[in-house]
């Protein structure tokens, strides 16, 4: 029997799916994938965290075992690190000493002798400090006479630095240089230095060497220059040696020969240096040193070598030092004499700056081995 009613009019087929989606079996699938895609963050996020915290342990063992081992090893980069300091400043003081050594210590005289012929000059070092001759024990005796007044203007003019007062102020009952020179005054272009050489006890000694030395080159132009107008002597016998300051040259000259002199033979060594050339008893050596200085103002000085007889090892006796000038600069000259008072009486003064012009000639020396 049919209803007079019209019938329900079907669903439209997409609200179907949707209500299918809502309770059917579509539903139950998303349902399932989306449980295992929160399943699957939710590892994601773990695994992350884990390795996070995996992390962190490992930073905090690191740390925990490498904090020993750096402070162990900052003990031993220090510990090293002094031992090379004070490597480093042992290697400096020694080599500061051997240099120290090597400058104050004259060039042994059989060297020199290889280089120079006889003794040749070395530069600086003296230990001689500001006495004439060395005052340490020694078999040697030496007294030096500087500069030696031989009577001849020529080798006994002298010359005073600035600063020691003028030439009116020195007074002396004999010869006035002498006392110039203990107040610091030096020779003028040409000097002559005796040696008187014996021994202090009774031992032997031979002379090895006469080892000169040149200090300084830098010395100031004299203030004056004090020329003496006295006449020329003969000249004793003497055995001579020559030192040329500007060259520099040293050489052994030899005997010069008076006949008339008694003490040729005596006190006049003939023999060359070296185990010849011996000191015994009373006996006493002159020697004369003829020094030019042309071009140039110096301060030298001698190293004597000798050997005790039965020792051998070599000994030094130093001399000086002396100065020696040849250069001046508006440097005035005084030519004169000594009068009654010890005074200089003063004939004729002049300036002179350079060389001087007359005593650079050879010919006009007392002495050729004077040449400039």
């Amino acid at each position: 029997m049919t209803s007079g009613l019209a019938p329900w009019p079907a669903a439209p087929a997409d609200r179907v799916d949707r209500a299918c989606n809502k309770t059917g079996p579509l539903r139950e699938h998303r349902l399932r994938s989306r449980s295992r895609i929160l399943s699957a963050k939710r590892v994601s996020v773990n695994v992350k965290q884990a390795k996070k915290t995996a992390k962190k342990r490992q930073a905090r063992t690191k740390r925990a075992t490498t904090k020993p081992i750096d402070a162990a090893a900052l003990k031993v980069d220090e510990h090293k690190k002094r031992r090379l300091r004070t490597w480093l400043v042992g290697v400096f003081t020694a080599v500061l000493a051997a240099l120290l050594t090597a400058w104050l210590t004259p060039v042994p005289g059989f060297i020199a002798s290889k280089i120079f012929g006889t003794s040749g000059p070395t530069e600086s070092g003296a230990e001689a400090g500001n006495v004439k001759a060395s005052k340490a024990a020694s078999s040697l005796a030496i007294a030096p006479a500087w500069p030696y007044i031989t009577g001849c203007p020529a080798v006994g003019q002298v010359a005073m630095p600035p600063g020691f007062g003028p030439i009116e102020t020195f007074h002396a009952v004999t010869d006035v240089r002498p006392t110039m020179v203990s107040k610091g005054a030096g020779s003028w272009t040409r000097g002559v230095l005796y040696l008187n050489l014996s021994v202090t006890g009774n031992q032997t000694v031979e002379i090895i060497n006469v080892q000169p030395h040149i200090d300084r080159r830098d010395l100031a132009p004299p203030a004056w220059i004090y020329a003496p107008d006295d006449g020329c002597g003969p000249r004793d016998s003497e055995r001579d040696f020559v030192f040329n300051l500007d060259r520099p040259k040293f050489k052994d000259a030899g005997v010069s020969t008076n006949e008339a002199d008694e003490n040729l033979g005596t006190e006049v060594p003939t023999a060359s240096l070296g185990p010849d050339f011996t000191l015994s008893g009373k006996q006493h050596s002159r020697i004369r040193l003829n020094v030019s200085s042309c071009r140039g103002n110096y301060e030298w000085g001698l190293d004597i070598q000798y050997v005790v007889s039965g020792s051998k090892e070599i000994q030094h006796y130093q001399v000086g030092p002396f100065q020696s000038y040849g250069v001046a600069n508006n440097t005035t000259i005084y030519r004169g004499h000594q009068d009654k008072t010890g005074g200089v009486h003063i004939d004729d003064t002049s300036t002179l700056t350079g060389n001087d012009p007359i005593l650079t000639r050879s010919e006009a020396a007392e002495d050729t081995t004077f040449a400039c």
